[in-house]
């Protein structure tokens, strides 16, 4: 019996309390097919499926791609063969979702030609008027969480990285010391470059608001490239509130769920994602409620 593993990532939304992204989702939902078919980062993606169920809305996301045609080839003879597609057909690669409205929470199936969380924000946000309202972080769990939040005096950041979008910096004094970096890194012919920023022997901490960003900022990268292994290496050194030395490794504590069922078919239809969603979440429900509680009462 052939097995099948669907991988589901965590995100908590980020945006301000008055952005509903229940409302958002039903508003998208209730449109044509064409109409929610938007053009955004990675091609045309359009919404396939929403659907609430009690306080959870189950969804699905689909990239078109039309830079892409598939052909056809027998196990007994040789030869490719076209598989036909019309001017307005292209591959349908489909990312089922699950969003909790009273965490504000979203699982996102990992599908490294689909949806990435990049383009899920930038897909929906283009449905909002075009306005930035919201965006998505990756979940540490909780552990992690507590660790991060409990380290008191910051004194080394250590990050290692093969390749990065400079977009994912918005400071513009951060994307160009970056751009630096990899030019050094391109010009040596180093497969990776490493930044350490450390108090060395001097007393004192880094500056914890800015060691805080620099780390969402990576951990963001590191979500929406899952595959590539942009970012190799993401650690903080520093002093809790017992003044222990605590060394804590970012990318071993992001929220991940493997989830492994018989497989009969070629095609993993959308009922069977979604079903893999659930049981990911129902495996994170008392850890994810800890850490994020009732936030409202979901519309």
């Amino acid at each position: 019996m052939k097995m099948k593993t669907v991988t589901v990532d965590f995100y908590a939304m980020d945006a301000s309390d008055d952005f509903d992204f229940s409302a958002l989702l039903r508003k998208v939902g209730q449109l044509s097919p064409d109409e929610r078919t938007n053009t955004v980062k990675g091609g045309p993606f359009r919404l396939e499926h929403v659907e609430k169920v009690r306080s959870a809305y189950d969804g699905e996301l689909v990239r078109i791609r039309m830079d892409y045609g598939p052909a056809k080839a027998s196990l007994t003879k040789g030869g490719l063969e076209a598989i036909p597609l019309r001017d307005d057909e292209g591959v349908g690669e489909e990312t089922a979702f699950l969003y909790h409205a009273d965490l504000n929470v979203l699982l996102l199936q990992r599908n490294r030609i689909g949806a990435t969380g990049t383009s899920f924000v930038s897909y929906f946000n283009s449905h909002n008027d075009g306005a930035n309202a919201f965006g998505m972080a990756p979940v540490l769990e909780l552990d992690g969480l507590m660790r991060l939040n409990e380290m008191q005096e910051f004194r080394q950041f250590e990050v290692e990285v093969a390749g990065i979008d400079l977009a994912a910096f918005h400071d513009d004094k951060d994307r160009y010391t970056w751009k630096e970096l990899q030019r050094i890194r391109e010009r040596s012919g180093a497969p990776r470059v490493a930044l350490t920023l450390s108090m060395g022997h001097q007393r004192g901490s880094l500056d914890p608001s800015y060691i805080r960003s620099m780390s969402r900022t990576f951990m963001n990268v590191v979500a929406d490239s899952v595959d590539s292994k942009s970012v190799t290496s993401l650690k903080l050194r520093g002093k809790d509130d017992v003044e222990d030395m605590a060394v804590i490794d970012l990318l071993n504590f992001r929220m991940i769920e493997s989830i492994s069922f018989p497989w009969h078919d070629r095609r993993l239809t959308y009922d069977a994602r979604r079903s893999a969603l659930r049981e990911a979440f129902s495996k994170r429900e008392t850890e994810l409620r800890k850490m994020y509680g009732q936030r409202k009462k979901a519309s």
